[in-house]
Parts: C-alpha cells; structure tokens; sequence
C-alpha cells in the first residue's frame, strides 16, 4: 500500500475516535477546565486544528512545568490524581499532535512556494513564445497528465500531499474546453488553472490537517505514519520546490509551444549531421541525415523560435530532442515536410 493510499485511508475513514471526554462537574472534567482557563488560556482540543506547531509546543512547555511561579498551582477543590490523569493525558495529546501539525504546515510552505516558483516560470515560457499573436488551439484535457507529472514531483513518489492535488484537479480542468486562441489566451488559462489549483490544494490540506487533529485516533495513526518515516519532507523544501517549478515550467512549454510553432522536416538533407551548427540553431535537429526545424507556422521556411528560449529548453530543463522532433513524451506539434535538396537546406546552420 502506497503512503498517499495509507493517509488518504486516514483521512476518509468515517470512523470517529474522540478525545477521552471529561464531562463538566466531574472530577476530571473540573481538571481540564483549570488547564484551560489557567493554563493554557483555551481549550487545547478545539484548537489543534489550528494552531501552528509552535504555538502548540509553547502549550505544551506549559504542560510539562508545572511549578510555581510558570503556572498556578491547583486549588484544593482539584482532586489531585484526576489532575494528574488529564494532564498526563493533554501532554500525550500535544506530543502526537505537534508532529502531525508541523507535517501539515510544512504542506501549506511547499504548495505556496511551489505556486510562486511555477507562476515565475509561465512568465518565463510566455516571453520566450508570445511574439507575434498567432492563434492556434489548446486542447486542456491534453495537458492534465503533464500537469499531474508536476504534481507528482511536489515530494516525490510517496508524498502524501500529492492526494491533494489528485482529488479534485480532474474536476477543475473539466471546467476548461478545447478553446482556440492567441498565445496570450491560452497562458491565460493556464494562470486561471494553477491558480484554482494552488487554491484548492490550500483548501485541501486545511481540511485534511483539520479532519485528522480533531479525532484522536486519526492523530495517532497519522503520527505513527511519521514516527514510521513514511510521511516526510526533505530537509530542503527548496529541492521540491525546484524539481516542481521545472516540471511546471516544461508543461507550460509543451501546452505553448505548439501553439505558435511546427516541424519542418527533410529527408533531402545532403550534408552529414555533424555539420549542422546547434549553437547556430538551437531549433534544429539531425537524426540520420533527416533534419527537423520549429518553424512559425506552414507559410514560412525558417521562422524559428526564440534561440535563448530554445537554448533553456535543452540546457536548463534537459529536454530531450528527439522527444521535441518526434512528437513524444508530453509533445504535440504539427509538421510539414520540406522537399528542398540544397546544402543550406537549413538556412544558417550548416
């Protein structure tokens, strides 16, 4: 069983496990009304879903000194031992709950960082492609699995929050149809959808972190999960963060791209491979003497995109040419075959 597969169990199992109750007038129930009021200044179970992990850890360094001045002592009406249970069982309590909050806030970091990284990184697609309006149409349903790929990368194969996302994304893109447009348009669409979807998955992670903090048992099975190693996040949030942003940024280029751009392709090619000039043209590709070129559109011959763009492409993001070319891996361009048999078939390059 998969780690998302254990949480999400967890977190849809509609059986509830309350906190130990101690009813009002009491003995118990007269203990947990002087921590509250006199300790800890409101009641702790009613506010584990929503306090930080540090405000939660200064609850429970109250907890744990009890002496004189740090905390008042129980008055005489306070049966001792009843005291002694219900403190004993709160400092239980926050020593589970701590972890599972910091887990869950962590979420909440890496999903607005990650939102951040990949809305920069549109920006950046948009520059190197958006010249010159041209239409074309971008089919939303195309994409999803390239943008569920970015997904999956928030913290790898076995993260938790990536149920997050997977839960109601699908439900989202429906929103969107196959809408033909200028570039412009469709990164629009592209900005509305990440936008939902950083939103939804806020949304997300507050219910589930509420849904598991507010029933004792789910608590502990949560944060058994952490004691296991099962659900954790990298010491550097900073590294998912990147490995999402590039693989956010390579969707927006693969939904983009082939929108304005097409392959132009020739068998006619004369020269052998190696004596095309890449740093030239990074737009180009040779395989077996076929040479393939992006080009803006059916009425042009050489037309190609912007170099520095294309140049990210390969050395940033390592996309692979021959997926470009071939039209594989989350790529989807239309193409036109040249017929010319000239040496400099491919103005500039060889």
């Amino acid at each position: 069983m998969s780690n998302e597969t254990e949480l999400q169990k967890i977190f849809l199992d509609t059986v509830k496990t309350p906190y130990p109750v101690y009813a009002a007038g009491t003995k118990e129930g007269d203990a947990y009304s002087f921590i509250a009021n006199s300790w800890l200044n409101h009641d702790p179970r009613s506010q584990y879903p929503v306090m930080t992990a540090d405000a939660l850890i200064v609850d429970l360094v109250k907890l744990t000194n009890p002496t004189p001045p740090a905390q008042p002592p129980p008055p005489p009406s306070i049966d001792p031992a009843a005291f002694k249970t219900v403190r004993d069982e709160l400092i239980s309590e926050y020593e589970n709950v701590i972890p599972v909050a910091s887990f869950f806030f962590q979420g909440d970091t890496c999903i607005t960082d990650t939102f951040l990284s990949g809305s920069s990184r549109l920006d950046i697609v948009i520059n190197y492609v958006a010249m010159g309006g041209a239409t074309g149409t971008l089919d939303i349903f195309g994409i999803f699995n390239m943008v569920l790929s970015w997904i999956g990368k928030l913290a790898g194969p076995d993260s938790a929050i990536a149920i997050l996302f997977f839960q109601t994304l699908f439900n989202i893109i429906k929103m969107f149809q196959k809408t033909p447009g200028t570039i412009t348009g469709v990164a629009t669409q592209l900005k509305v959808l990440a936008d939902k979807t950083w939103e939804t998955a806020l949304q997300q992670n507050d219910q589930m972190r509420s849904a598991i903090l507010s029933d004792w048992g789910k608590t502990r099975r949560t944060e058994a999960l952490l004691n296991q190693g099962k659900l954790q996040w990298p010491t550097d949030l900073g590294q998912i963060v990147k490995a999402a942003g590039d693989g956010y940024e390579l969707s927006c280029w693969q939904a983009l791209l082939p929108v304005r751009y097409i392959i132009e392709f020739s068998y006619y090619f004369v020269h052998s491979c190696d004596s095309i000039n890449y740093a030239a043209c990074p737009s180009v590709w040779c395989n077996n003497s076929k040479v393939f070129w992006l080009k803006a559109g059916y009425f042009y011959w050489w037309n190609p995109p912007n170099s520095d763009g294309m140049n990210r492409l390969w050395n940033y993001l390592k996309v692979s040419k021959a997926d470009v070319f071939n039209s594989q891996n989350g790529w989807k361009f239309n193409s036109d075959v040249g017929v010319w048999n000239q040496p400099d078939c491919v103005p500039h390059c060889g």
